[in-house]
Parts: structure tokens; sequence; C-alpha cells
């Protein structure tokens, strides 16, 4: 969908882990709080695209030959659109607007916000919204989560607190605890899982990263050192490092936080435009060579059944053959 892109992404992974190229492009962006649109990024990807040879240097095998080359994708400018007013009674507008603006009109979304900055009212009506009712509009909850931080206004500290520590939507971790105690196993996951609850309490706590007064850093820091996702805790030493420009205090401070098992993902490697494609993946690569735990493991093409054809543990498995089963079984 060509539109706007907000903090977050991704992420749990994009925030978290830049050791990914392609998620790192997005990664720049997450911390300071601004609104990005997709075309923003483009650039960056089709250097990514026009560059194979460096992303496979980073520990990603390059692409097969026997594959054709991907199609060309064209992308249409989308028309200017009217901007919209910020204040408590138009905030559905205003983010109907920044999800079809194209990104020319950035400075105006950012103007509307730093106008709005000390509207009280407004603070109240964004925060309001933060709800995790609805998985069907992630992306708008990013959008609510992205203005939030950028009206850089401290009343929207503890409505980002309790929302980045919210109950009501268990990472995965809690679920997972959840799960042991209803008498399920908690050691073996075998599926794919996006994390929405950890997406959006990561971009809550870029969000206190980017407000960046005393209060906020502290809930940061506590993320860093509590917070049951691994996602968020990893999106808030990163936040906090961006918002306080890698300085050695502020590094020292997550360390101090960081749990051991954790103090490798302290300063990972971040896309940065002082830093070319070229810098970056030699970082990643760098980071694989000293933790090549971390690597992503090669997944096989068939888990092999378990001598006796004894069932294979997260998958299905009837060891008759297909002469032998029932109809329609």
């Amino acid at each position: 969908m060509m539109g706007i892109l907000v903090a977050l992404i991704l992420s749990l992974t994009i925030v978290v882990a830049p050791i990914d190229a392609l998620a790192a492009v997005w990664c720049k962006f997450i911390p300071t709080g601004k609104i990005v649109p997709r075309a923003v990024c483009s650039p960056a990807l089709d250097e990514i695209a026009a560059e194979p040879g460096e992303v496979a240097s980073a520990g990603y095998p390059p692409s097969p030959p026997q594959y054709p080359p991907s199609p060309a994708i064209v992308y249409a400018s989308l028309p200017v659109q009217t901007p919209v007013h910020l204040e408590a009674a138009t905030v559905e507008k205003f983010v109907d607007w920044v999800v079809v603006m194209p990104s020319s009109q950035i400075p105006d979304v950012e103007a509307e916000i730093a106008k709005a900055a000390s509207d009280a009212a407004l603070v109240d009506a964004v925060a309001s919204r933060l709800s995790f009712k609805l998985p069907a509009e992630y992306g708008r909850r990013l959008i609510y989560l992205s203005v939030l931080g950028q009206l850089k206004n401290p009343r929207a500290i503890p409505a980002l607190d309790a929302y980045l520590n919210s109950p009501e939507c268990p990472v995965f971790e809690e679920q997972r605890q959840q799960g042991a105690a209803a008498g399920s196993p908690a050691g073996e996951v075998r599926t794919s899982y996006f994390d929405a609850c950890a997406g959006l309490k990561s971009a809550a706590v870029n969000m206190l990263a980017y407000l960046n007064t005393p209060a906020a850093r502290e809930l940061v820091l506590q993320a860093v050192q509590s917070h049951p996702s691994k996602a968020v805790r990893l999106s808030a030493m990163n936040s906090y490092l961006f918002n306080n420009h890698d300085s050695a205090e502020a590094l020292a401070a997550v360390r101090q936080r960081t749990r051991k098992e954790e103090m490798k993902f302290v300063g990972l490697p971040r896309l940065a435009p002082q830093f070319s494609l070229k810098e970056f993946n030699a970082r990643v690569a760098q980071f694989y060579n000293e933790y090549p735990e971390e690597r992503q493991q090669p997944v096989p093409a068939k888990l092999p059944p378990k001598p006796g054809n004894a069932p294979v543990e997260g998958h299905a498995h009837d060891p008759s053959p297909p002469s032998a089963k029932a109809p329609n079984q």
C-alpha cells in the first residue's frame, strides 16, 4: 500500500533487529517518532536491490541464479492532498490525510503537529485512541503513537507508559507462560507468528524515548530491564541510544539495566545516513562473526520422522500409505 509507514514498523523486528539489511532501512526512521511514507525509503531499497553481493556479505546468501528476475515495479506519485488542521476534533481526519498524502507533504504534517504541541485536549484525544481491540487497525494505531510522540508533550507520558505495560494485550512470551500454566508445553514453538502486541508496545517505548524527558528516559530504561517482551527490550535499548546520540553516558545507562544474556545487543548496527550500505553490512557481518549463534538457521525442507514412525513433534504424521486410508480421511 502506497502511503504512510509510521514508527515501527515493524518490528518489533524492525526496531530491534537492524541485523537484517532490509529491515534496517525502516529502522533508521523509527526511533525519531516521525511519520515516514514508504516513498521516502525507496532510494535505500533500490540501493539494497542493486547490491546483492553486499547484502550477502552480511550473512545472507545471494538469490539462487535459477530464479527469474522479479518484475519491475513502477511507483506512481500520490497526488497532493489538502492539509488537515490538527486539533482534538479532527484527529481522525488528520490521520486519514496522513495515510494518503505523498512524501512531499511530510513538512506539512510536521508543521501541523508542531503547532498543536501544547494542546492538552489534543494529547488526550490521541491518547484515548490507543487500544488493542482491533488488530486490523495495526497501522493506524502506529500513526496515533507516532503523533503522540512527535507532539513532544510530557502529558503523553502516562498514556504511553500504560500502553507499553498494558495487560490487555499479552506479548508472545506472556502467552507462552499462560499456556504453560494451563498445561500446554511452553518450550516448543514451531510456527511463524507476528506479535502485534509487541510491535505496538515497541512503538510506544520508541515514543517515550523520543520525548526524552527524565521521566520518559527512566521508563525506557525500566523497559530495557524488565519488560516481558524481548522485542520491546531491544527496541528500548536502540531508541534510548538513538535519542541520546549513542553517547558514552547513554551506553552506560543502558548496559546497567540490560540482562547479561542480552548485553551483545546493546549498540546493534543501525543503518544511518552517515553510513554507506557497505559500511553497515560490514558491521552486521562483524556482529555475526562475534555471535554466530544469532545467525538465522537454515530450515530443513522436511523434518525426518522419528525412528519407528513415531509422530514428529509439531507435525501430524500418519505412517500408513495413502491406499490404506479411509475415504475423506
